[in-house]
């Protein structure tokens, strides 16, 4: 956990949104939120199927996050139960340990402190996907003068955008 920590840390780096005045002290602002960061990645590895062989992922794009963890929701009838917290711990065993060591919270904390913190730094929530899977994409904060517009990215811009990796 610590370890993947410190491999998101920077990406939760501070960026300078010029469209900002610089008396306001609102210039410089954070990618992501690094709780929102934490608590999805202990979700990822607390919820996931252990019993499934693939691994949770982590994959980290120039405008977003994905934590993704095989096993779908745990008991819960809709994402948005388990957006109001309402969860039951896949491997208790595990969570109660993460609880004791101090790297997560009481159960049903995790997904509503990462939406808030999500809103408070990028300005939108995260998205949420449940089928086999639990996926969350976590978006980067993007000051104004780097948001695509549709002028500039539609076909009558004479511009052709190519995205390769990532």
């Amino acid at each position: 956990l610590e370890k993947v920590m410190g491999v998101l840390e920077p990406e939760a780096s501070v960026i300078t949104d010029k469209t900002q005045d610089f008396l306001s002290g609102a210039q410089n602002r954070r990618r992501y939120s690094q709780q929102a960061l934490r608590e999805l990645l202990v979700n990822a590895l607390v919820h996931r199927d252990y019993q499934d062989r693939p691994p949770a992922k982590v994959d980290v794009f120039q405008d977003r996050i994905e934590f993704e963890s095989p096993g779908g929701l745990v008991n819960l009838e809709s994402i948005e139960a388990a957006r109001q917290g309402r969860s039951r711990w896949r491997n208790p065993s595990l969570a109660r340990y993460l609880v004791e060591l101090g790297l997560a919270q009481e159960r049903g904390t995790g997904i509503p402190k990462a939406i808030q913190e999500t809103i408070a730094v990028a300005g939108v929530e995260p998205i949420f996907e449940a089928d086999t899977w639990f996926k969350v994409t976590v978006p980067a904060y993007q000051p104004p003068s780097r948001r695509p517009t549709e002028e500039a990215v539609s076909p009558a811009a004479g511009a052709l955008l190519i995205s390769i990796g990532h």
